[in-house]
């Protein structure tokens, strides 16, 4: 009897998370007398499942000090919690608890480990895992190229496709999808034909999905004959296949043929999307076309989606690349959040203008709202430090690289030289070289001659 109220509670607990109904799991939960591992899988995956990772991950730490050793379906649960989260570390840790409870050998839970891995970039680690794996479908195959393709590391993307046929692993409409993404560069087209080809052996061309993403590849490798014959073919022409093109176009500066495709899109009644929206700014900004940039900064007014965090960062850059620096600052301010994007796109223009005081500025109010200063930032303010006679200004500049520790990068270590040269403070320029991580006979010879 009490079994069979034990399974009528955690099935409660489970429809209730599956209806979004967490404050309802909660209580069920809550009001059980005892509490196994199946109540404490269901309610912490119910939550990972909505998306609350860091409450799962809590009600992990919670069982476990509760003495409940946790199975297969809590690690499934929380390793997806600590992707929600980006919670490297934890992951890393319950990886270690998953070992010692001797789980890595089940199969679900090492796939889950591979996602884990390669949602977070650490590709070496997923690789190995994904290796040790008794078995290999096409959905861990397919995560893998995916996650390969994410992080841009297309070569290993397309070596993935070509070992798992090798296995006898039949790629599926998302393998595709996934394999396509790897080819999106001008170099690899001739692969890119082959699997076009191959698509349609395989009776996937009608596939809208895969139709988009083949425009969208001969787009971006540069082939706009190929990918406007194919995106004429179409039957439903999304906004998401316009906008492909329209990114193609932009990709390989053809900006003229862009702004008559976006055209021919609004006439068709088809309203742009906020990527849309991105290329074509990029485009006005790359055109220095002020007036059809104005035009669209007040469509994007009219929609309301003007201070997206992309779309702003995108209108900073319009008034920017024009040189209406005034523009470009009061759209900036007016964002109601700046990602990284907007500072850099900003400190990019006044860079660009040798407008020094405000490059330095710029840097100092980042650092009083604490965002974080990369290493692209520092090399923006360096390149400022050229307009600047105040020597006390690159002195300035060089310590706050120390205290980040950037020094060491090469990008950073050759700017700070080339400075200190233009400046004629070639006992700084020697401290500066000695300290580069490598350099060869043309940068001394250059050095040299700098000091001559």
């Amino acid at each position: 009897m009490l079994e069979k109220e034990e399974l009528v509670t955690n099935s409660l607990i489970s429809m209730y998370a599956k209806c979004h109904a967490l404050s309802d799991s909660q209580e069920v939960f809550d009001e059980l007398p005892v509490r196994d591992v199946v109540s404490w899988s269901t309610l912490i995956a119910g939550y990972a499942n909505n998306g609350f990772g860091e409450k799962s991950l809590e009600l992990f730490d919670q069982m476990k000090l509760s003495g409940m050793l946790p199975n297969d379906v809590t690690f499934l649960a929380v390793l997806k919690a600590c992707i929600i989260t980006g919670a490297i570390e934890k992951g890393i840790n319950i990886h270690s608890e998953i070992t010692i409870e001797e789980y890595e050998d089940c199969f679900l839970v090492s796939s889950a480990l591979v996602d884990m891995y390669s949602k977070f970039g650490l590709m070496h680690e997923a690789r190995f895992l994904f290796d040790k794996l008794p078995f290999r479908n096409v959905v861990t195959w397919t995560s893998l190229m995916e996650a390969y393709a994410e992080h841009g590391l297309y070569g290993k993307a397309l070596r993935c496709f070509q070992q798992m046929q090798s296995d006898g692993v039949l790629p599926n409409r998302v393998t595709y999808l996934c394999v396509l993404k790897a080819c999106c560069n001008p170099m690899l087209i001739v692969r890119g034909r082959e699997l076009h080809s191959e698509i349609i052996l395989r009776g996937f061309e009608g596939d809208s999905m895969i139709a988009g993403a083949l425009v969208d590849m001969y787009a971006k490798c540069g082939s706009s004959t190929e990918a406007h014959f194919l995106f004429n073919k179409l039957p439903d022409q999304t906004v998401i296949s316009w906008t492909a093109l329209i990114a193609g176009y932009i990709k390989h500066e053809q900006n003229e043929e862009a702004f008559d495709l976006f055209e021919q899109m609004r006439s068709r009644g088809i309203l742009p999307e906020e990527a849309t929206y991105l290329y074509i700014l990029k485009a006005c900004g790359n055109r220095t076309d002020l007036e059809l940039g104005q035009i669209i900064h007040m469509e994007l007014v009219c929609r309301g989606i003007d201070r997206n965090g992309r779309v702003g960062a995108a209108i900073v850059y319009l008034y920017s690349k024009n040189s209406s620096l005034a523009e470009a600052q009061y759209v900036f301010d007016s964002l109601p959040s700046k990602d990284s994007a907007s500072w850099q796109v900003l400190m990019r223009g006044f860079a660009e203008q040798r407008l020094c005081n405000a490059t330095f500025n710029l840097l100092q109010r980042m650092e009083t709202e604490g965002v974080p200063s990369t290493i692209s930032i520092f090399i923006m303010c360096l390149e400022a430090c050229k307009c600047t006679s105040l020597k006390s200004k690159v002195y300035d500049m060089h310590l706050q690289i120390l205290k980040k520790g950037f020094e060491s990068d090469p990008s950073i270590g050759h700017r700070l030289l080339d400075i200190y040269v233009f400046h004629g403070c070639f006992k700084e320029a020697k401290a500066v070289f000695d300290r580069l991580p490598y350099s060869d006979s043309s940068e001394w010879s250059t050095f040299v001659s700098d000091l001559c």
